[in-house]
């Protein structure tokens, strides 16, 4: 469930496209960071960091926005596949 993500303390470096991917799918939906934090439930600051590649995406928060955004592909946001 959820291209098998669990809840643990691990997080996942995304590749290089990763930020520019996330960001992309946030304006698709024209939303702002501060937006896209409120609908997955993490703080804008965390959803900041992830976007702009200086803190990795904690399987927290990839589960929370495949929760959220069912038809999102975190396999090509996060893990270039």
């Amino acid at each position: 469930m959820y291209n098998n993500i669990y809840l643990d303390n691990t997080s996942i470096k995304g590749g290089d496209g990763m930020a520019n991917k996330l960001k992309q799918f946030r304006e698709g939906r024209n939303m702002t960071v501060s937006d896209f934090a409120k609908e997955i439930g993490m703080s804008p600051y965390v959803c900041y960091k992830v976007e702009s590649g200086e803190r990795t995406a904690s399987k927290l928060f990839m589960l929370k926005m495949k929760k959220r955004f069912p038809e999102i592909d975190l396999d090509y946001i996060f893990f270039d596949i």
